[in-house]
């Protein structure tokens, strides 16, 4: 499986994941914090709604973008030495969409016959 998967290792769907897994971050980090804290005032709860927002546009950016895009959104959204754990985390999430986009094609090519 390893060798399979880095033979056909596809850079701009891992940019994809990437972009999907920051923003799923971004937006379950909010949330969380949103919802353990029970005395919030109005800064930190305007701070919490940027980064909700950052994160869904990171999820769209992640599933709207074209090809032609992806990767510079990605560096763009990678610039700091943390994003080596971010794209840590996003294997998984690159392994998913990769079978994903496997099993639509096999689905597309059976319709066609």
């Amino acid at each position: 499986m390893a060798k399979e998967l880095l033979s056909t290792f596809d850079q701009t769907l891992f940019s994809r994941s990437y972009l999907v897994t920051v923003g799923l971050l971004l937006i379950s980090t909010s949330i969380l914090i949103l919802s353990a804290i029970e005395g919030i005032d109005s800064t930190s709860y305007v701070l919490l709604s940027l980064i909700f927002v950052l994160g869904l546009l990171s999820l769209c950016v992640g599933f709207i973008v074209p090809k032609s895009k992806i990767d510079a959104w990605a560096a763009a959204f990678s610039k700091h030495e943390i994003s080596i754990i971010v794209i840590i985390l996003s294997v998984p999430t690159y392994l998913v969409m990769y079978k994903a986009r496997q099993a639509l094609m096999r689905v597309r090519n059976s319709n066609h016959i």
